[in-house]
């Protein structure tokens, strides 16, 4: 296919007469086709042929007109920004419609995850056990007034599925020896419905939700989110904003990386790193603080630009601060890259290769080391990642191990530095306000965004229905693709191994609650909690 246009004409003829365009978004860009539930299985295979990426599968409930189920594919292949929005409707009890994950592993946690949201079946879905919920949720637990031997035994889960909890994963590891044979994931253990909270309040309320979602990362949730309110209204972005919003987001991406790196140093028992990575970050916090009040949550983006202005003294600091950041990390990195304890670690383990990184549908750091070049700012540029304004490359590594995804966030600080050098000496000459003065009432419409957070492609999708409240807001977060990759990471590693390739993914929970351990064999099982997996001795350095 060559263009946008070559891909919906035959489409066209595969799906007529079930074939609409809708409506268009992104400067025609981005294209939303209505079809029927039954030609959903047909599209799939065609998009999948021509290197369609699946972006995300959601739906939401429009009432009267049922279940609308939404397929994301993206073209950025073929085109800067080219998206497919292809949707079906449903009605029923329950709402049934094919399964895409029959076809690619893409799909595979999206379909499970929009099972519990909306209750929909997708006949044919490989693995269609819950994924939020406990895997036993409905059936209920017994009880009898009989005596314990007569009680049927059944599975009560407590563990991690208790509002006091902190973010968990949960790891079942199928092990022959010391060889990690299959793996089975489960995640949702403390679901906080953000989505539906975003869907009961205003859309300037939502800008200040959707920023705790992650606290290492709110500054590109605020930016995906205030992009799609702005595609809806149709509004323009000041210059000088744009080039705040890149700063912030790049500052972001520095201390990100910077924290993951440390906590990488920790899983492999390299202390001094831990130490060094997290000195080096705290200058970066200090000017996420300069420019914004705070060192977490800058609370920055505002729909039609940013809250807060940069005075030049406050621009001469923050360069002064990033310049000296490059300096110490310069060194640091050249120890990463030689050191014996971070080679013999991470170099061939948990490889992933770019086949199965893209069935996987991994994003990020996480598919870039597998020698895939894709990054939201390059393929769909947003605010001022384009040419005419920041120059920059993509990082790509080639070997698809955890060294490469290390060198990778290695190698990105060094770029994110030099954009915000960027962003800094235009912001020194570039005036102007710092917000739109094109604000108007909410239209119905929808829009699609996505930005490149520090784990990979963060995406949106909302819908209004002409109010200041949105209908529908949908998230899809880099850490629910890369955790979903992990089989393919994990598959035949070393069980020792496996605390760093999980962490290698740069997963966004704040620890991993238990592991599972089951001799393939025997059947036995024990498991571990977090800290206990992370210090699992590790027998034999690997050469």
């Amino acid at each position: 296919m060559e263009s946008l246009n070559d891909v919906l004409n035959e489409l066209g003829n595969i799906l007529k007469p079930d074939f609409e365009i809708t409506g268009y978004g992104c400067g025609g860009k981005h294209v939303r086709v209505k079809t029927s539930p039954y030609k959903l299985l047909d599209a799939a295979k065609y998009m999948l042929s021509i290197g369609s990426r699946i972006v995300h599968v959601t739906a939401s409930d429009m009432g009267f007109d049922g279940i609308r189920l939404m397929h994301i594919y993206s073209l950025e292949h073929i085109d800067k920004h080219a998206h497919l929005i292809l949707y079906a409707y449903g009605n029923g009890e329950p709402v049934k419609f094919p399964s895409v994950a029959q076809l690619t592993y893409q799909a595979n946690w999206a379909e499970r995850e929009t099972m519990e949201l909306l209750g929909i079946e997708f006949d044919g879905h490989p693995d269609p056990r819950h994924i939020f919920l406990p895997f036993e949720w409905p059936n209920p637990v017994e009880s009898s007034s009989e005596s314990k031997a007569d009680v049927k035994q059944v599975t009560l889960p407590i563990g991690p599925y208790h509002p006091a909890m902190l973010e968990g994963g949960f790891f079942k590891l199928f092990v022959d020896g010391e060889d990690v044979i299959d793996v089975d994931i489960k995640v949702g253990l403390n679901h906080r419905g953000i989505m539906k909270l975003a869907e009961s309040r205003t859309f300037w309320r939502d800008i200040f939700l959707v920023g705790r979602i992650c606290g290492i990362c709110s500054v590109p949730h605020q930016l995906a989110f205030v992009n799609a309110v702005e595609r809806i209204l149709e509004i323009n972005v000041p210059e000088r904003a744009e080039y705040i919003r890149v700063l912030m987001a790049e500052l972001n991406r520095i201390h990100s990386h910077l924290l993951w790196l440390g906590v990488a140093g920790d899983l492999i028992g390299f202390k001094t790193l831990l130490m060094w990575a997290w000195k080096i970050r705290e200058p970066i916090q200090d000017c996420i603080e300069l420019l914004s009040g705070n060192r977490v949550h800058a609370d920055s983006m505002s729909i039609g630009g940013v809250r807060f202005d940069a005075t030049k003294e406050q621009l001469n600091k923050v360069e002064i601060r990033l310049l000296e950041v490059k300096r110490d990390f310069k060194k640091l990195a050249e120890d990463i890259a030689s050191h014996s304890i971070v080679r013999r670690r991470t170099e061939g383990v948990g490889v992933m290769s770019l086949n199965n990184a893209r069935e996987a549908g991994a994003v990020g750091p996480t598919a870039r080391a597998s020698g895939w070049k894709i990054d939201v700012r390059r393929d769909s540029p947003y605010s001022f990642y384009d040419e005419g304004h920041i120059t920059w490359d993509v990082v790509v590594e080639e070997a698809g191990d955890v060294l490469s995804r290390v060198m990778v966030r290695v190698k990105e600080i060094f770029t994110s530095i030099d954009i915000c050098l960027q962003c800094i000496d235009k912001l020194k000459s570039v005036g102007g306000p710092i917000a739109t003065s094109e604000l108007k009432s909410f239209p119905e419409g929808e829009a699609l965004s996505k930005v490149e957070a520090p784990r990979g492609e963060l995406v949106y999708y909302i819908i209004s229905n002409g109010i200041d409240i949105p209908h529908t807001v949908r998230i899809r977060t880099p850490s629910y693709r890369n955790i979903a990759a992990l089989k393919f990471m994990l598959r035949g590693c070393r069980l020792a191994d496996a605390p760093i390739i999980i962490g290698s993914v740069d997963p966004c929970f704040s620890c991993t609650d238990r592991v599972m351990i089951v001799d393939s064999k025997s059947g036995k099982q024990w498991t571990l909690s977090g800290d206990e997996f992370k210090n699992l001795p590790f027998k034999g350095w690997r050469g």
